[in-house]
Order: structure tokens, then C-alpha cells, then sequence
């Protein structure tokens, strides 16, 4: 093949199932297309397939005009490495990353050979699947129900007997009894639906343009937008804490911090210092899931709390709890975000050092009782010095 060809070049990929997929198109042509079955190799396994879809099909990556990746719903292990790597990418070659939903591309590559009404369900883990419906026509699919999760028993029981893409039906064939091709996304489908506007029940539900502006500021407004995207094919919202949240968030502070939860007159105090104090909740349609807040004190803005209920943990929302206060801090006007955590909380010191967070102090026999380790982590959100002081925080 020679360089000659079409000018757009789309670079799409997916992590969000059992299968890293990489494929290149030139308009209605997939040019290569790869896919290794690995769920737990993610990271390593990703930039080798890039890497080959690009050489078999002769492209150079300064030649890829459009990036297509999907965004779930996932396991959010495997599903970041995908979204980082096209945010990456997108910023420093300055095109448009496009953001899709994984579950309309296998309903897509389904609807080339059915008609009707179709499911289409993938593995969640914890018992659990991801799932929308769809109307196939004319090789078409068109969502008829946002994505969500749930257990499989629990799904409507006219929808269980539809033909299902995904492996969602190889892990409950007693429950979902007609699978169907394909179980893992096709680079190459999604492709295809790059340019589509997001919609839950827009045309074939793909995703919406994500530009990737050169720098900082256009990589965070990516972020943000994938983010969003994330928390909506997830059935998860994020708003501002009110008072009626504050039975679940007391409940929720209580698991999570046994030793120093919040009272609720503190929860109560927090809520009258708004807007210095700014608190986030994500919730389902059912319950409270997570919440997070930060205090703006100017240049720099302190991580006060991230707390998830045991129920919503594994799927990613405390990272999106983080990059939805850190949103909020730039808003502000801060350059830098800084919190405290306890030296003994390993799965709260890989959220923030995974986010980018650097340890700048370590105070010792901070937290009581037990003599822990308080560590103080700073993070630049410009390119700006920011002021080094903080206050307690929770993480």
C-alpha cells in the first residue's frame, strides 16, 4: 500500500473487554486490524498491537488523522490504559480523539447479520454484567437503553432470551441463552462509529468527538469529557453534596473510616463553608455510591475526602471522584492540588500516585491511634509553583 490513499486515517482501539484490539481505517476500508485475548495484560500488551496494526497497514503515526477508543463500560483497569493512551496520543500528534461506547460496537458488528431487537452483555465482574438493548436495521444498531449494570437474574425476562453479544452469555448460559457473535469489540467496528455523535439512543449510540487541543488544558478538557462519558455509560452521576446525602455519607465514612469518620456536626460545619468547602457526590439510581470534596484556599486546593462504598469499589470512581475535584480546583484558579493520606492505605496511595500525585513530606505518627504515618502528596495542575501548605485530609 502506498501513502497515497485517502487523507482520513483512523487509529482505533479497545480495552474495555477480554480482547486488546487495534485496527486502522481509511474511510469504509479497514486497512489492519489485530487482537490479543488477555484481560489482565493490558498494559503491557496495547502499544505492541498499535504498533503492528500501523506497520501492516503502512501508516506512520504522524499519517493517523482521527483516534477512536472505547470507553466502556469496563473494568476500569483495563478500560484507562485504552483512554490515557488515546489521550496521550491525541495530544501530541493534535488530532481529534473520539470517544465510543464498546457495547454499540459490538451491537454494530452484530447488526450486519440480524434484525430486531438484540442485547448485547459483557463480563463486570463481582457477578455482574454491562448492558444495553438495541434495535437492529438495515445493518444498523440504534440503543434503545443506556448502558448499565447489574446482575444477570435481575435483567428484564424479555430481554434475556434476545440474541446477546458479549460474554456476558458464556458466563451465565443458564440466564442469557442465545449468544451470538461477537464476544470481544472489533477495532475495525469501532472504527467506523468514530464520528457519530453521542446519544443514548442517537444514531447507533457512538460517541462524541473528544477534541484534543495541543497541551495541558486541551488534554484535561479530554479528560473531563471522558470522564463524564465514563460516569454516564456506568449509570452513575456526580453532583453536588445537599444535606438529605448526608445519612448515606455518614454511613459510607463509617465503614471506610472506622478510627476518625467524620461526625455529623463536622459534615454540617463542612456545608456551611460553602463555597470554600466543595463536595461531590456519585450515586446510581438507588444510593449514594461515593463522595469527595476539596477546599479551595487559592493557589492551591486540599483534597479533603475520597470515600467509596464497599458496593461500587473496582470500577475506577474514586479516580473519577479525583479528576472531578481537580476539574473544579482549575476552575478555581489553583495551579496545584495537595492532600494528606495514611502511610497504611495502599489502595488510596495507588489512586493518588497512579493520578500523578508526588510525596513532598512525611509526618510521623500523624494519625491516632496507631502511631501511622501521615504522607503529604502534591500534584501541579500548571505549570505554575504553587504554595506548599495543606490542611487534613481524608483519603
Amino acid at each position: 500500500m502506498t501513502h497515497g490513499g485517502p487523507a482520513l486515517r483512523i487509529l482505533a482501539f479497545d480495552t474495555a473487554t477480554s480482547a486488546i484490539t487495534a485496527a486502522v481505517r481509511d474511510g469504509d476500508q479497514v486497512r489492519a486490524e489485530e487482537a490479543v485475548l488477555d484481560n489482565r495484560r493490558h498494559t503491557e500488551a496495547l502499544a505492541p498491537v498499535i504498533e503492528r496494526v500501523l506497520t501492516a497497514s503502512g501508516t506512520r503515526m504522524t499519517e493517523v488523522t482521527h483516534i477512536a477508543v472505547g470507553i466502556g463500560p469496563g473494568p476500569f483497569t483495563g478500560l484507562r490504559v485504552g483512554v490515557v493512551t488515546a489521550l496521550v496520543l491525541g495530544s501530541a500528534l493534535q488530532v481529534p480523539v473520539h470517544g465510543v461506547c464498546s457495547l454499540d460496537a459490538l451491537a454494530e458488528a452484530l447488526a450486519g447479520r440480524h434484525d430486531g431487537d438484540l442485547l448485547v452483555a459483557t463480563d463486570a465482574r463481582r457477578t455482574e454484567v454491562y448492558w444495553a438493548r438495541y434495535a437492529a436495521a438495515e445493518g444498523h444498531a440504534t440503543r434503545v437503553t443506556d448502558p448499565a449494570v447489574t446482575k444477570p437474574a435481575d435483567l428484564p425476562p424479555d430481554a434475556r432470551t434476545l440474541p446477546c453479544a458479549g460474554r456476558g452469555p458464556l458466563l451465565y448460559p443458564d440466564i442469557l441463552v442465545n449468544a451470538v457473535a461477537p464476544q470481544d469489540v472489533s477495532a475495525g467496528v469501532l472504527a467506523r462509529a468514530r464520528g457519530q455523535r453521542d446519544s443514548p439512543r442517537g444514531p447507533h449510540g457512538a460517541g462524541a468527538d473528544v477534541p484534543a487541543a495541543p497541551g495541558r488544558p486541551g488534554t484535561r478538557r479530554a479528560q473531563t469529557r471522558l470522564a463524564d462519558e465514563w460516569a454516564a455509560m456506568n449509570g452513575i452521576r456526580l453532583r453536588d453534596l445537599t444535606w438529605p446525602d448526608l445519612p448515606e455519607i455518614e454511613a459510607i465514612e463509617r465503614a471506610v473510616f472506622p478510627d476518625d469518620a467524620w461526625a455529623s456536626a463536622s459534615w454540617w460545619h463542612e456545608l456551611a463553608t460553602r463555597p470554600r468547602r466543595d463536595y461531590i457526590v456519585a450515586r446510581d439510581a438507588e444510593r449514594v455510591l461515593g463522595y469527595a470534596g476539596t477546599d479551595h484556599g487559592g493557589e492551591v486546593s486540599d483534597v479533603m475526602t475520597i470515600a467509596v462504598s464497599a458496593a461500587a469499589r473496582g470500577r475506577g470512581l474514586g479516580r473519577i471522584l479525583l479528576q472531578e475535584l481537580e476539574n473544579r480546583a482549575i476552575l478555581k484558579g489553583a495551579t496545584g492540588m495537595m492532600l494528606d493520606v495514611r502511610a497504611d492505605n495502599a489502595a488510596a496511595l495507588g489512586l493518588y500516585t497512579g493520578a500523578g500525585y508526588d510525596l513532598i513530606q512525611t509526618r510521623r505518627r500523624y494519625y491516632q491511634p496507631g502511631d501511622v504515618d501521615a504522607l503529604v502528596l502534591r500534584k501541579f495542575l500548571t505549570t505554575s509553583e504553587p504554595r506548599p501548605d495543606t490542611e487534613r485530609a481524608h483519603a
